[in-house]
């Protein structure tokens, strides 16, 4: 017997645990191969009088993991993870501790780190994990931007320090005492930075962000929704519960054709080079939360999907509540106006015949404007989230984003808690991991006594060995409907399919277009236009490669793949670029990801083992986006 999957709300907490206790940590390093040189870690102790941000200072990474072990430190916090772990992997390595890695859509959020154990260990017997989580993903600007967003106390950066250079020259010059004096400011920020954003978080919503779940904006902000806004069941539409009668207990099976289905109708933003020529002068235009702002026009589906061949019946039962389709388009019938799809891995205009999965939504945008195509066949709902749970989820934060002051610390919380859940719905179901072990033998590392089902991989660095096992997971979520995410996403590119063709776009990506036109009209409202920037010259020659200069001046290049401090230099090639050139930059200093890392010897030399510091050259052959 089957019965529905559902996602139910969660109850709210009536206060914060004062028992969990976090610890911030921050790692300081020469900038030009990443040595290590030494890090802080700060312990909050509150008294009845006030609470004092305490730190201690290690030039050793044993003496640091002597003193996680002695205070018994169970949740650590870092401010950049990518940078941070490095120093931890080193040690973890050579020291035989168990590592696992947590991660999403390839970001590292954290990990989490035991001294191992022998095979025969139960795991109640086994020590506890030490987590660490980077609070990066929370706020996505610098940690100097925070102490100033949230007004904290222990902000004390120097007036001198305003750009990278400044910054670069500072850690150049300055002796290990001032090193470590700003490190311990850091992880000062860094602790009263979490304590008010979980106060915040707690007093608006009644979450606490500490929760050993929750590792990501997109983790915090859906248990906010589920809390505060899911207000009756809602019947997932990909998944069941089948009761086992033999263990009394429920299995979780999943719509596999329906999943696959719905899924293939699913894509990100667009973004696509129209002209690329030299412009003297130009406009850019933003949609106010784009994403947010599709959700007040979705009756998102819940509970069984229909399948039908009959082309007829699917229009009438999608005119109230969206569904999704298998077509046959030929976008030569229409040469003005199409939709982006996916072909050939990419996401693309196509100018022929294309065959695949497409939302209603854009269905009904090929009808209006007349361009051919077959309908094979279609999944329909009958039944729709009347709550409109995620619809007052994304008004709400919108309209208490807008009533706060630009200076308060709650309008960044609502503005990232505005972007940060519709994505997460479209969470894969399967997914590839990847664990890493560590060994001081190439014996042990290569041990065939191996499950199977997984594919290793075993890597030398220096005295160690890494291997390197991927195996895939199967995740079922009563919160995973990627039906909602491609119906946000599809909405969203019609909205800027529709600004394209009325200014003659010049480029878009997701949520902007640039254009010769300053003619639209503008609001504040969620989902309205607003001007962005306003250009002296500005060419773009493809996608997400364009350079331009600001009515004051300022000139900006956006080059994918290379760091801000190397993009001016490309400014003039892109400005005067002719078919055939190429945008080369050479010695970039970049740091490898730890993937990469253990794949490759660092090009700087260095006698840490997870440093991954080089140098890089890379070449840019630019043209317009093709069939």
């Amino acid at each position: 017997m089957n019965f529905n999957y559902e996602l139910k709300s969660l109850k709210p907490i009536s206060k914060l645990d004062r028992k969990i206790k976090f610890f911030s940590i921050d790692f300081e390093s020469s900038t030009d191969n990443k040595q290590f040189k030494l890090c802080s870690i700060c312990e909050i102790v509150k008294t009845k009088e006030h609470t004092e941000y305490k730190t201690y200072g290690f030039k050793d990474i044993d003496e640091l993991f002597n003193f996680i072990h002695k205070k018994n430190i169970l949740l650590l916090y870092c401010y950049n993870i990518k940078f941070d772990d490095c120093f931890l992997l080193n040690f973890l390595a050579r020291n035989n501790y168990e590592v696992t890695f947590i991660e999403s859509k390839q970001a590292k959020l954290g990990l989490k780190f035991r001294v191992k154990t022998n095979s025969e260990t139960l795991e109640k017997d086994k020590p506890k994990w030490v987590i660490l989580k980077d609070f990066l993903p929370f706020c996505k600007c610098s940690l100097e931007d925070i102490s100033k967003k949230f007004k904290c106390k222990n902000k004390k950066y120097p007036e001198n320090l305003k750009n990278e250079k400044d910054w670069e020259n500072f850690f150049n010059s300055c002796n290990l005492e001032e090193l470590q004096k700003h490190c311990d400011h850091d992880v000062k920020v860094l602790s009263e930075s979490i304590v008010i954003f979980r106060q915040l978080i707690f007093d608006k919503f009644k979450v606490d962000m500490l929760d050993k779940k929750i590792f990501s904006l997109a983790s915090l902000a859906l248990k906010i929704y589920r809390v505060n806004y899911v207000k009756t069941p809602l019947n997932n539409s990909f998944f069941s519960l089948t009761y086992n009668k033999f263990d009394k207990t429920y299995d979780i099976k999943t719509n596999l054709e329906l999943y696959e289905y719905v899924k293939s109708s699913y894509s990100g933003g667009y973004c696509e080079v129209f002209d690329n020529s030299f412009y003297e002068k130009g406009f850019c235009y933003d949609i106010n939360s784009s994403y947010p702002f599709q959700t007040t026009k979705i009756n998102f589906p819940v509970g069984k999907a229909y399948f039908t061949e009959n082309y007829e019946l699917f229009m009438e039962t999608t005119q109230f509540i969206e569904g999704f389709c298998h077509v046959i388009i030929d976008f030569s019938s229409n040469s003005e106006f199409f939709i982006p799809v996916k072909k050939n891995g990419k996401f693309m205009r196509v100018k022929s015949i294309w065959e695949g999965k497409i939302t209603s939504i854009e269905l009904k945008y090929l009808l209006k404007h007349k361009i051919d195509f077959e309908f094979k066949s279609g999944y329909y709902f009958l039944d729709y989230d009347t709550s409109k749970s995620l619809e007052n989820y994304c008004l709400d934060n919108y309209k208490n984003k807008q009533n706060e002051s630009d200076d308060s610390p709650l309008r960044e919380i609502f503005k990232i808690l505005l972007n940060g859940l519709t994505g997460k719905f479209g969470q894969r179901i399967f997914n590839e991991n990847t664990n890493y072990e560590f060994f001081t033998d190439l014996d042990s590392a290569n041990n065939l006594d191996l499950n199977p089902e997984l594919t290793y991989q075993v890597f030398e660095k220096g005295e160690i060995f890494i291997r390197e096992s991927k195996y895939e997971t199967e995740t079922k979520k009563p919160f995973m409907f990627v039906s909602w995410s491609s119906l946000i996403t599809a909405a969203g590119r019609i909205q800027l399919l529709d600004m394209i063709h009325l200014t003659k776009a010049l480029y878009c990506d997701t949520d902007s277009v640039f254009t010769l036109s300053n003619s639209i009209p503008t609001n504040k409202n969620l989902g309205g236009w607003k001007l962005e920037k306003e250009f002296s010259e500005f060419r773009c020659i493809a996608p997400k490669c364009y350079a331009y200069s600001l009515i004051d001046k300022t000139k900006v290049v956006r080059l994918k793949g290379v760091p801000k401090k190397y993009r001016l230099d490309s400014y003039n090639k892109i400005i005067n670029f002719k078919e055939g050139d190429s945008i080369k930059f050479i010695d970039i200093h970049r740091f490898l990801s730890f993937k990469e890392m253990i794949k490759r010897k660092n090009d700087v030399e260095s006698s840490d083992l997870f440093t991954g510091a080089c140098l890089v050259t890379k070449e840019y052959y630019p043209k317009l986006k093709e069939e």
